[in-house]
């Protein structure tokens, strides 16, 4: 039965890289035009190019910003570089939990409750760094339709399968997480394995509660890129959709989690405080020392899912922090009617850039301070990236990971001596 299960998870996986290659190979389509007519460089005319203005566009006077709209408000190829090298990190990151998920398929010791639990969210995270693999090489596959749209569900299936799978693979993480959180508070502080008792309602009912908050923005084809290098729900939608749900789980989960490290500190203190008693007190605070001592047996056992349940809060939250204060300023709202930073940073293109000098270079500074901060954007998509490499430092360091594959190989190669 095990050996099936091992080979189930196996083959998903190897079914999960194999459909990112042929998203690898294709050559995007926007790379072959580059005609920007009568208009400024960088600005395209729709003229020239046969297009027309689409809700995702950004147009004046029929000269229309490059898609993606945000790249074009930094110096020239500054955010495709700083998205290039992430997506390198991202595919070091998918490689570190795919030796994770192996690890926790193929090793028998690991497929007891709470490594399960961390076996599934470890498959999320394998997921969640896969859709790496639909922009390496050309990020504007999944940001655009064309040259000044940027893309959609409904105008890009790329953008919107992407999106779908980041969605759900974010959701599964998440809750994943809150599922140990709870598993470890429960069996610290009030020593009950009631999640470990019930793990298969729990995970049917995470499952679940994922795929609803998946189909929800599917249904109403609400998936759209709006900054960064992945397709999500739509910002008018973002908040209810995705961002709230998650919240839901993620805040109180960190709150529980919080409480739990306040009761592991306290009871430390508190044994280390009874070694110091005299010894005429040891018989009454005997039971006590031994809850004591259990408590922190629980703790050395579990600090690997402790550790891991904080990494993914705290990214979450300053990602999330990140798209709330920053992301914001970009949405289309803010440029109809035009605000005057952007009315002085058009006005800088069209003068330089007829000049056929570095226009986008120079009038950087008029929306340096209006759009998203490259220095909290790079943390918060650095956060992201180093996810994978975050938990293989956690989990994959541990001296009894590689002693257990040591045994594995030297129980296999030892049975086939045998048999021979």
């Amino acid at each position: 039965m095990n050996k099936n299960i091992s080979f189930t998870f196996l083959f998903l996986i190897i079914c999960i890289i194999i459909s990112t290659v042929p998203v690898i190979a294709v050559e995007s389509p926007l790379s072959s035009i580059s005609n920007n007519g009568e208009c400024p460089f960088p600005l395209i005319s729709l003229n020239s190019a046969g297009l027309s203005k689409t809700k995702t566009s950004l147009c004046s006077n029929d000269c229309c910003l490059p898609c993606p709209i945000a790249n074009n408000f930094y110096k020239k190829n500054q955010i495709d570089l700083i998205f290039n090298v992430l997506s390198v990190i991202r595919i070091i990151s998918f490689i570190c939990v795919l030796i994770m998920v192996i690890s926790y398929i193929v090793l028998p010791n690991k497929r007891e409750h709470p490594a399960i639990t961390v076996l599934c969210f470890n498959i999320s995270l394998l997921i969640f760094t896969g859709v790496t693999f639909f922009y390496v090489g050309n990020i504007k596959r999944v940001q655009c339709a064309d040259l000044i749209t940027q893309a959609t569900i409904g105008n890009n299936t790329l953008c919107g399968v992407q999106g779908i799978i980041v969605v759900f693979s974010t959701f599964l993480l998440i809750l994943w997480c809150f599922l140990l959180i709870l598993h470890l508070h429960f069996q610290i502080v009030w020593r009950s394995n009631i999640i470990q008792k019930y793990h298969l309602i729990s995970q049917i009912l995470v499952i679940v509660i994922a795929l609803t908050f998946t189909i929800l923005p599917s249904a109403m084809k609400k998936f759209s890129f709006e900054f960064g290098a992945v397709c999500l729900v739509s910002s008018d939608y973002m908040n209810i959709l995705f961002w709230y749900p998650l919240a839901f789980f993620a805040i109180p989960g960190f709150l529980i989690h919080f409480y739990t490290f306040i009761f592991i500190a306290k009871s430390e203190c508190m044994m280390s405080q009874d070694y110091e008693d005299d010894s005429t007190l040891v018989n009454s605070k005997s039971s006590m020392n031994v809850t004591r001592q259990e408590i922190v047996r629980a703790i050395r056992i579990q600090w690997r899912a402790l550790m891991l349940a904080l990494v993914l809060l705290v990214t979450f939250t300053i990602y999330w922090s990140f798209v709330v204060s920053e992301v914001y300023k970009l949405k289309p709202e803010n440029f109809n009617p035009p605000k005057p930073w952007f009315l002085a940073w058009l006005n800088c293109i069209y003068e330089n850039g007829i000049k056929n000098v570095n226009a986008q270079n120079i009038c950087s500074s008029y929306a340096i301070d209006h759009i998203p901060n490259i220095a909290y954007l790079i943390i918060a998509e650095t956060l992201t990236s180093i996810l994978g490499l975050s938990i293989f430092i956690i989990f994959g360091t541990s001296i009894d990971l590689w002693s257990e594959w040591k045994l594995y190989f030297f129980n296999k190669f030892d049975r086939q001596n045998t048999w021979a």
